[in-house]
């Protein structure tokens, strides 16, 4: 099967306080996009990855999805609904999130001087996790998420043998 997924749909961009303001300008530039991928680091993505994320994408897009995490340091409520991909309640600390066209609209109403996080997760009701993460950074900060997922995946293993 072909990756519908390349490098040049990975919008780049730094985390901080201008992100909200470069995230609505990128949706409104590329309102024909049926996702746009924000990624604080592209380079570091090989092409496993790739094809990772481009099947998380399909997967979440057939459940609706408003925004799919590609990592996060802390989470409140996560439940697995299909192989590698989680539905999950309140995040904090990821720098890989892609956005769908039907939330772009929402997105366009958020405030530069508030946090995308807490934004997003007041707007969003579809929010899911792909898995395991796109490690984009360090990875000792997403060790804590990394064992509570497997956990988590262990459990239902252990259920559906």
């Amino acid at each position: 099967m072909e990756n519908f997924l390349t490098r040049s749909d990975i919008l780049c961009l730094s985390y901080g306080a201008e992100s909200v303001r470069e995230i609505q300008d990128a949706i409104k530039h590329n309102p024909e996009k049926n996702h746009l991928i924000i990624s604080a680091y592209s380079n570091t993505l090989d092409e496993t990855s790739f094809i990772h994320i481009g099947n998380c994408i399909k997967k979440a897009a057939t459940r609706n999805a408003d925004v799919l995490l590609g990592n996060i340091e802390y989470f409140k409520r996560i439940i697995e609904v299909e192989d590698n991909l989680f539905c999950v309640d309140q995040f904090r600390g990821s720098n890989f999130i892609v956005i769908f066209k039907k939330f772009f609209s929402q997105f366009l109403t958020y405030r530069q001087h508030l946090s995308l996080e807490e934004q997003t997760i007041a707007n969003a009701d579809n929010i899911f996790l792909m898995y395991p993460f796109v490690c984009t950074g360090d990875l000792q900060n997403y060790s804590q998420s990394l064992e509570t997922i497997e956990d988590l995946k262990q459990i239902r293993q252990f259920y559906h043998e």
